[in-house]
């Protein structure tokens, strides 16, 4: 009878969430509050949907006290938002940033030639490529996404 979870695999797994908290922590998270807009209200401690609603409405009621008619808002929701976000733009714009090149580089591989497949009740589909995505419950997650949005800029006018 063979278990389910590899215990080389399972001590691999944490051994590379723990390096990868470290990473984040010592190199990217004090340079992530001077790239993401602080507009972004997303995976930011003390922010919120309520902070960024409050934001919101500060914005519009200002604008209506500047002697305008009206606002117009366009409002959207990223459906599977992480498993949106395109290796080959989110790996561009982390060269763009001033972080570590040797961290830019291992998120870089950490991304890439990524492969998955399904098994349900012993039965395994074939491997395949993924090529967008950032894989959930990472602590990297929450930073590429925000960077992959963070050109997304309210508009005046």
């Amino acid at each position: 009878m063979s278990s389910r979870w590899n215990p080389v695999e399972v001590t691999q797994a944490i051994f590379n969430r723990v390096v990868e908290k470290i990473i984040f922590k010592q190199e990217i998270s004090s340079q992530a509050k001077m790239l993401i807009d602080k507009d972004q209200h997303a995976y930011e401690e003390g922010t919120s949907t309520i902070t960024a609603l409050i934001t919101c409405q500060h914005h519009w009621l200002k604008r209506l006290d500047e002697d305008v008619d009206f606002v117009r808002i366009i409002s959207f929701h990223l459906s599977k938002a992480f498993d949106s976000v395109p290796h080959d733009i989110i790996c561009e714009k982390l060269k763009a940033t001033n972080l570590n090149p040797c961290v830019i580089n291992w998120i870089i591989d950490f991304l890439i030639d990524r492969k998955q497949r399904v098994v349900v009740d012993g039965l395994e589909t074939e491997y395949v490529d993924i090529t967008r995505g950032v894989p959930q419950g990472t602590v990297f997650g929450p930073f590429l996404f925000s960077l992959m949005v963070n050109d997304i800029k309210s508009a005046d006018g």
